[in-house]
């Protein structure tokens, strides 16, 4: 049978890329430019040697406790420069790693524990952890690099440099183990096409349990150019923006869907070279994105070291392929019969490919066949994706040859959410589908008594957000072909409009109907009164950032992103709006800062009663917050010193001038920030420090207590004396701080209150 590819040109066929593992690869340019900056964020530049000598110490401990090739560490940790310093070691002590999210949801994290059966969990304050990067702290290990004599056993490139969990058609998610073999030359290759040059900054953007997070490491460290990691919390629309302008990126991967948010009207100068993948590329986007940088759609199964095939640079007009292999990769369009075909299933083989699934031999079989174009005892992986080749010899993405679907980037198997569903009291039946109008969305469908409302809940508290069902619609029955097979093209389309009709008031001001307009368009749903559920009506994160970048055009009002979450109904966000159609107030003019400032009546009140009763906590106010998650303390500190700096209130203290109370402002100021345990009468607790007095002369009129309940389970106590503060700006405050904390910039206050 005649061997038919879509192939790269010859001269890059030709060209030899010398084998080696991963951190062979780190090691060599730290030779070259040691004090370069290999990681940036957070105000901080790391060289190349101190990421080095980090990692190096860490592997030392890493293979100190056991770990070694052929074994699994789990790196729980976010997207951080620990993660980054965590995988170069795991690469040195030559162990696979196996990067977990832990935003995930706390059973998934589980099973992939419990699958993995990793030597090690590495962690900074995780629950699971057996490891916490903490101790590298106190721990003089050497900082030089490791060599066979050093690790448990001689590492060799065949070795598994990774493990990356994949979702499954049976409802049980599968491990992908994927050797050194395949980095040299997709490192190389990346260099080439993505036009990387020592002292880029590649933006860190994609969630550690995705496998394009190994891209954005390997496009940056064997390069000589810099990974940016941005702060925490979800990167669209305008905050994407300011993170790509702020630190200068010059290198993204951004799945389209994130990229439609990014509003095209920045300036981004040193935004060079944007890569699309994880989903189909509307040509809309290569219209926005393409002219005057460089534009790849990049194509890839976990199965095969990420990227099998990409694009020549993109260009507006038509629909964006997703290319040819890369270098060193092979690709097939077969038919059922294995057979060359126009349009077919697409097949790829060659050294990126993964030695297969996890403890899986039989999945693995099945995927991973034998590869009759090859020499004897090749293989090839069958993707499930249909593509069809161009004139030009390129591929485009048809669909899938299964009902395996993706949404947002991720890959998702449906089954794995039937699953879920089948397992609910009350479901006899239940498929979920990918349904797309003007966004593609899951749909679950299913048979049975069961509360919709309570299978979103179990939805939501097992699955990663991606995963969850925009809908869930409940049926009498599951449509049947004559065959007796499910008719998947007889399910009917959700009715998004369910919700509206359900609680339908209409919009009475101009900012409602402005809203209601806006909503419409985004979600596709007409008519939408002030009291239906944003979420309900199909939306999510996504769309909910296009709604704010509307929202924000429309009304200039600057919004959390979490503002979506919070005032989930056209009612609740129109109160949080200027009126659209009523002329703006005129500015208040600012107080300078070494005026005596008189105090207000109310304050004066309570100034008066202060005095009368020296010591008194009867004004003391608080207000309880409940932290759960991996804490970084010194970043929470951080965040209170900077809402100190923010508002006077907060740096103010009460003097008498002439017989007289008035206001001081401090140039600058802090909130103490006390931690201790939590006891077991936490109520008591917290009710003996809101009875610790203020001094409204010395102040500070605020403060925090940190009780530490378990390792991410945390209460955070804030005390004011109501001199200083109203329910309003308590509520402010909160806001602030947690906007602080997910890494959100916040405008300058225009006026100060005092």
């Amino acid at each position: 049978m005649p061997r038919y590819d879509v192939s790269v040109p010859a001269a890059d066929d030709d060209r030899s890329v010398p084998v080696r593992t991963l951190a062979e690869l780190f090691e060599a340019q730290v030779a070259r430019t040691p004090g370069a900056t290999a990681l940036t964020g957070a105000g901080v530049a790391t060289s190349y040697a101190a990421v080095n000598a980090r990692a190096n110490r860490l592997a030392r401990l890493l293979v100190s406790r056991g770990a070694g090739p052929e074994g699994v560490v789990a790196l729980v940790l976010p997207r951080s420069a620990d993660l980054v310093v965590a995988q170069l070691a795991a690469a040195k002590a030559g162990v696979a790693f196996l990067p977990v999210d832990p935003g995930q949801p706390a059973e998934r994290i589980a099973f992939m524990l419990a699958d993995a059966r990793p030597v090690l969990v590495v962690g900074r304050g995780h629950a699971e952890a057996t490891l916490d990067l903490g101790e590298l702290d106190d721990r003089a290990e050497p900082d030089t690099d490791l060599t066979d004599a050093d690790r448990t056993r001689p590492l060799h490139v065949d070795h598994p440099a990774y493990l990356i969990y994949t979702s499954g058609s049976t409802g049980v998610p599968k491990g992908v183990l994927v050797t050194h073999r395949g980095l040299p030359g997709f490192f190389a290759a990346m260099r080439e096409q993505y036009d990387v040059r020592p002292g880029d900054r590649v933006l860190e953007f994609s969630s550690p349990s995705f496998d394009a997070s190994i891209l954005e490491l390997g496009m940056a460290l064997p390069h000589g150019a810099a990974l940016v990691v941005p702060p925490p919390g979800p990167l669209l629309g305008d905050r994407l923006a300011e993170v790509l302008a702020e630190h200068r990126v010059t290198h993204a991967l951004i799945p389209p869907v994130a990229l439609a948010t990014l509003p095209a009207g920045h300036a981004l100068p040193d935004f060079r070279t944007v890569i699309v993948g994880g989903d189909a590329c509307p040509p809309e986007l290569v219209r926005t994105w393409a002219p005057g940088r460089r534009m790849i759609n990049s194509y890839g199964p976990t199965e095969f070291t990420v990227v099998a095939t990409w694009s020549d640079p993109l260009v507006p007009g038509g629909t964006p392929p997703i290319g040819r292999p890369l270098p060193e990769a092979t690709a097939y369009v077969l038919d059922d019969a294995l057979r060359p075909a126009e349009i077919g299933e697409l097949y790829v083989t060659g050294p990126g490919l993964a030695r297969g699934y996890l403890d899986r031999p039989g999945l693995t079989a099945s995927r991973f066949v034998a590869d009759p174009f090859g020499a004897p005892g090749a293989r090839m992986y069958r993707t499930g994706d249909v593509v069809r080749r161009t004139t030009t010899g390129e591929l485009e993405f048809v669909g899938r040859a299964d009902h395996q679907v993706k949404i947002r980037g991720f890959r998702i198997e449906p089954g794995e959410i039937e699953a879920l569903l089948l397992a609910q009291d009350g479901v006899r039946e239940a498929v979920v589908v990918a349904r797309e109008d003007r966004v593609k969305r899951l749909v679950a469908y299913f048979a049975g008594d069961a509360d919709p409302a309570r299978l979103r809940a179990a939805a939501a508290d097992r699955l990663p957000p991606y995963m969850v069902p925009a809908a869930i619609v409940p049926l009498e029955r599951m449509p049947l072909t004559h065959h007796g097979k499910l008719d998947r093209d007889a399910l009917p389309e959700p009715d998004w409009q369910a919700q509206v009709q359900a609680a339908h008031l209409p919009p009475r001001t101009p900012a409602e109907r402005a809203l209601a307009e806006i909503w419409a368009d985004v979600l596709g749903v007409p008519d939408i009164g002030v009291d239906a559920d944003f979420f309900e009506l199909g939306g999510d994160s996504i769309l909910g950032a296009r709604a704010l970048a509307r929202i924000r055009a429309r009304f200039g009002a600057d919004l959390s992103p979490r503002v979506v979450f919070d005032a989930r109904t056209i009612a609740k966000l129109a109160e949080l709006l200027p009126d659209g159609d009523t002329p703006a107030a005129g500015r208040i003019a600012s107080v300078p800062h070494d005026a005596v400032v008189p105090l207000s009546p109310v304050q004066r009140r309570l100034w008066v009663l202060d005095r009368q009763n020296p010591g008194s906590t009867e004004y003391n106010a608080g207000v309880g917050l409940t932290l759960t998650g991996p804490l970084d303390r010194d970043a929470l500190r951080a965040c209170l010193d900077a809402l100190a700096a923010r508002h006077e209130s907060l740096r103010t203290t009460f003097r008498t001038v002439d017989g007289e109370g008035v206001q001081v402002v401090a140039d600058e100021g802090t909130i103490p920030l006390r931690e201790a345990e939590a006891e077991a009468d936490l109520d008591g607790q917290l009710a003996a420090e809101l009875d610790r007095p203020f001094d409204l002369g010395t102040g500070p009129l605020t403060r925090a207590l940190l009780l530490r309940r378990g390792p991410e389970d945390h209460v955070l106590l804030l005390s004011q004396h109501h001199i200083v503060t109203d329910g309003w700006s308590v509520g402010l405050l909160v806001d602030e701080l947690a906007a602080l904390y997910a890494g959100e910039k916040l405008d300058p206050l225009e006026i100060g209150y005092r």
